[in-house]
């Protein structure tokens, strides 16, 4: 069976979430697969993130939340023979509107795990220190979304 690691986001796009994880839940117990979520609290991600995927071994990381925790997923999948599905869960959700995928996150979480396909994905690191997979600003259009 699958292994899933679903990286949530619990505050993203300043909704409840709760109709995408009662989905994962929903679609897990359907197709057979065990699933383990971690929630970013925004202290140490990175860290619980690559602890989680050393110990787990998933099969798919689902990458729950808006641009950011997806840039955090991926930069935590760099060289792994992972793949990542997104779950456009924030604001604007740049990368997914990018990509054609579904703002519903219902018809998104459907979407994951119907999907066969897989496709790569560019990311960009400077400074040896800093990765982006879509966008990169210092902030403000996060703000501006918020206010």
């Amino acid at each position: 069976h699958m292994k899933i690691l679903v990286i949530l986001n619990p505050v993203s796009g300043g909704t409840s979430n709760d109709k995408a994880v009662l989905r994962i839940h929903e679609q897990a117990v359907q197709t057979a697969s065990d699933f383990k979520f971690v929630y970013t609290t925004g202290v140490d991600d990175d860290k619980r993130v690559q602890l989680e995927i050393k110990n787990y071994k998933p099969d798919l990381v689902i990458a729950g939340g808006g641009d950011g925790t997806i840039q955090l997923a991926a930069r935590n999948l760099v060289r792994k023979k992972i793949p990542m599905a997104i779950l456009p869960l924030g604001s604007a959700n740049g990368l997914a509107t990018a990509l054609g995928f579904s703002q519903n996150p219902v018809d998104a979480v459907d979407a994951i795990f119907k999907s066969t396909t897989t496709r790569p994905l560019d990311m960009l690191k400077f400074n040896q220190r800093y990765a982006c997979i879509h966008l990169g600003d210092i902030g403000v259009n996060a703000h501006m979304v918020k206010e």
